[in-house]
């Protein structure tokens, strides 16, 4: 994974490393809950927004993964798992996205704290 190769805090690479393991379970769950023909991601990863990362090195790559990655990555992804949670056509995706919702906000809630700590609006 690009962050924790790149940034030297901490509490960055547990934030990434936290996230990697979190979103494989994740994958795993909608996969399965997924009916035939429906395409489940890989993973979650937008590539506009890690090419966007990777010439950055130290406190602006921090500051930058924080912000796109955590924040608002994780309010994109809340707003739509919230959607289908509620108005889903199928019952299994319904199920899975209801149950990762709680994840999701306490993703999102951890980057928010993390972005605070580290000054990043």
């Amino acid at each position: 994974m690009i962050t924790t190769n790149v940034t030297t805090e901490k509490d960055v690479k547990e934030f990434a490393h936290r996230m990697m393991v979190d979103h494989t379970k994740l994958t795993v769950q909608l996969k399965m809950a997924a009916p035939r023909g429906v395409a489940v991601p890989k993973d979650n990863s937008d590539p506009a927004v890690l090419d966007a990362l990777k010439p950055l090195k130290g406190k602006a790559f921090d500051a930058a993964y924080i912000k796109t990655v955590g924040v608002d990555g994780h309010q994109k992804a809340a707003a739509a798992f919230q959607k289908e949670a509620q108005e889903g056509q199928n019952s299994e995706l319904k199920k899975a996205a209801t149950k990762a919702l709680p994840t999701i906000q306490h993703h999102l809630e951890m980057a928010r704290a993390l972005a605070a700590k580290k000054g990043v609006e």
